[in-house]
């Protein structure tokens, strides 16, 4: 991600904190609590989690780790994200988790599942070929698997904002990583989560 690119990034989502403060969905431009919640579930039916190292990338505010609460037991969870006044508040909000500054290029470390929401739709100037580095990035680091969601571009269009994806290429380039993968795409209309297995 170029240094432009950051700043954008950081700027859109720190004015977004600022006009609805950390309790609201749209803090990190979810729509509302609905959607995120449905793509919460999406993402983390990739496996039972209970007792798994999870690594949530492009934390936000840590709201994953909330919802991961209400399904499994015993997990550790870590929460990263670029943002560091997103970084700031997912502290202040779930002291009981891990939350860091940085992005995924930079991490060492191994996790079971790693899983991003909405972490792959910002448009930065590399366009799809940044997120898909990411991936391969995020597949490197799993030890069992990596779950991701996108905005389907045939129910959205790429604009300033948000990059929006055909599932067939994301699949295709998924499948040169590896040919455990499965799709998901009918929970909610305009989305589509993809899991990647080791």
């Amino acid at each position: 991600m170029t240094p432009d690119d950051r700043q954008r990034l950081e700027k859109f989502y720190t004015e977004a904190l600022q006009k609805y403060g950390p309790d609201h969905p749209k803090s990190v431009h979810w729509l509302g609590l609905r959607s995120q919640l449905m793509r919460f579930d999406a993402l983390t039916k990739i496996a039972d989690l209970s007792g798994q190292a999870i690594l949530d990338v492009g934390c936000g505010l840590g709201d994953l780790y909330d919802f991961l609460q209400t399904r499994f037991s015993g997990f550790s969870y870590t929460g990263i994200d670029l943002v560091p006044d997103m970084v700031k508040q997912a502290r202040a909000k779930y002291p009981d988790a891990n939350f860091e500054s940085g992005d995924i290029f930079s991490m060492k470390t191994n996790y079971d599942y790693l899983l991003a929401s909405g972490s792959l739709t910002f448009h930065v100037s590399g366009g799809p070929e940044y997120y898909y580095k990411m991936i391969r990035r995020m597949y490197r680091l799993a030890r069992k698997g990596v779950a991701f969601n996108m905005l389907d571009q045939a129910f959205y269009t790429t604009d300033s904002d948000y990059l929006a994806y055909d599932p067939v290429e994301v699949l295709g380039i998924c499948g040169t990583i590896t040919s455990k993968i499965k799709l998901m795409d009918d929970y909610l209309e305009g989305d589509f989560t993809v899991y990647l297995y080791k």
